[in-house]
This record gives C-alpha cells, sequence and structure tokens, in this order.
C-alpha cells in the first residue's frame, strides 16, 4: 500500500497497469517471504512469477487490445516474408511464429527474473561481508548533484510509445496493402485486417479517454485517503528520494568498471548497501 501511495504521489500520470503490476508483485511478495525459512528458495520463485507476470502482461493486452487476429497477423505476414525473400514451399514455414515470438518475449523476462532472484538470494550474505565495506562511497559530495534522469527517462518513454504506436499503423497499413493487392499472398483477409485495427483504435480511445480517467481517479482517491495512516512514513521516504536517486546514479557510474552481468551483480548489491549506509540530518 505504501508503494503504491508514493508512486501516486510522485507519478500522478502513472498508467492503470503500473498499478496493478505493483500490486500483484506485493501479494507475490507476500506470499513467497511469509516464511524465512526458505530465504534462498524464495527469491527464485519470486524472480520467476514476476517474469512470467510482467511478459504475459503485454501479451494478454495486445490479445484484447486487437484480438487474436493480431497474431494471426504476424504468423502470416512472417510466412509471406519467408516465403518471398528465402524459401517457396510450404512445409518450411509450417511453424507459428507468433507462438515463437510469443515463447521467446515471456522466456526473456522468466530468464532475467530468475537472474534477479538469484542476486537477491545471495545479498543478504554480500551486505554482511568484508567486500561490502568497500563498497560504500565516501566521496559524499556526489549526493549534491543534481540529477535530471527523471525527465530524460520520461521523455524516452514517450519517444518508444510514440514509435510502438507508429510500427503498430505501418503494420496493418502494409498487411492491408498486400492483401488488397495480392489476395492469396495469405491465408488472412483485408477484412479481419481491417477490422482488427478499427478494434485496436476504438478500445485504445474508450480506454484511455473514458475507462481509465474514471479508474485512476476512484484509485487515487482510495490512495489519498489511506495516505493519512501512512503520512510519516510516505513523507519520509518522499523527502529522501533525491538522496536516494543520486546515489543510485552514482553507484551506476561507479560499476561500469565491470562487465555484462558482473556490473548489474555489483550495481544491486552496491545500491543496497550505500542506500542503507545513508544518514540522513532530518
Amino acid at each position: 500500500m505504501i508503494v503504491l501511495i508514493i508512486k501516486a504521489a510522485i507519478s500522478p500520470h502513472t498508467p492503470i497497469a503500473a498499478y496493478l503490476a505493483v500490486f500483484l508483485q506485493g501479494i507475490l511478495g507476500e506470499i513467497f517471504f511469509f516464511s524465512k525459512r526458505f530465504s534462498r528458495l524464495s527469491p527464485l520463485l519470486f524472480g520467476l512469477s514476476i517474469g512470467v507476470l510482467t511478459g504475459s502482461q503485454r501479451i494478454i493486452t495486445y490479445t484484447i487490445v486487437f484480438g487474436t487476429t493480431f497474431w494471426e497477423a504476424i504468423n502470416e505476414f512472417i510466412k509471406y516474408v519467408i516465403k518471398e525473400f528465402f524459401l517457396s514451399t510450404n512445409e518450411a514455414v509450417a511453424l507459428n511464429f507468433s507462438f515463437v515470438l510469443i515463447g521467446i518475449y515471456i522466456l526473456i523476462h522468466v530468464i532475467v527474473g530468475l537472474t534477479a532472484g538469484i542476486i537477491s538470494s545471495k545479498l543478504p550474505q554480500k551486505l554482511n561481508s568484508e567486500t561490502a565495506k568497500q563498497m560504500i562511497i565516501n566521496e559524499m559530495e556526489l549526493l549534491n548533484i543534481k540529477i535530471e534522469a527523471a525527465e530524460t527517462k520520461k521523455r524516452k518513454r514517450s519517444r518508444w510509445k510514440k514509435l510502438f504506436f507508429n510500427t503498430i499503423i505501418l503494420f496493418a497499413f502494409i498487411l492491408l496493402l498486400i492483401t488488397y493487392i495480392n489476395p492469396q499472398a495469405m491465408n488472412l483477409s483485408s477484412k479481419s485486417v481491417l477490422v482488427m485495427s478499427i478494434r485496436g483504435i476504438l478500445i485504445t480511445i474508450i480506454w484511455f479517454n473514458l475507462l481509465a480517467p474514471i479508474i485512476l481517479r476512484a484509485l487515487k482517491n482510495l490512495l489519498s485517503r489511506k495516505q493519512n495512516s501512512y503520512s510519516e512514513i510516505v513523507n519520509n521516504i518522499i523527502n529522501h528520494l533525491p538522496y536516494y536517486r543520486n546515489m543510485v546514479t552514482a553507484v551506476w557510474r561507479i560499476s561500469s568498471k565491470e562487465k555484462g552481468l558482473r556490473r548489474l551483480n555489483y550495481f544491486i548489491t552496491a545500491a543496497l548497501i550505500n542506500i542503507l549506509a545513508l544518514k540522513f540530518q532530518d
């Protein structure tokens, strides 16, 4: 609940899906970390569950918005490209490429989740080791650096959203063009592609302009009422967020001496150690 309140306070334009994701992650955390007897296994199961949940969330969203025709269209388009530019036999393109892409997408999230779980399971030992003390940043003047990472991140997200939306429109246009010029090229009619496109546009308009604002307003009202119960904790965390952000950014810069997964491992460990070591003058 506290995480949701803070998220609503510092990011008022956060989409509903993000609140749902945080809520589900909180429930899974309560389930897997209910008992301390499985302290090594719980992070692995939690990371695996989050990976599957995160990967499936976007797949489900696309299916709701565009319908199953979206995946059929991707499958037929890839088959068309393969037959036109690489192979000519039907047997060679009998594979369902949509399922392959979905499987790869979810598998990537699962691998990331498991990796995070493995690193998390080893954190308690690392935090109490002698090596951890060497990771504490002594250059406290780094905390005074003003960082505009949050605004940059928002701009990047906005560009990615526009790029994805334009890609979907281009994809639908190409499908319409192919199915209209050469109806026999795909096992897909131009009518079904048109219906998929109109469905996606209508659901998007209804969601963002009607349903989402109503649900988001109700959610914020609920969180604002709950905020009074946690006002001291919430205000304390929000006031200290700039210090945490600066520290995490400084640790990320320092971790550049490591490469690949070793950098990720170093960053997570060092960031936690330095955040826990921070002392505030309130």
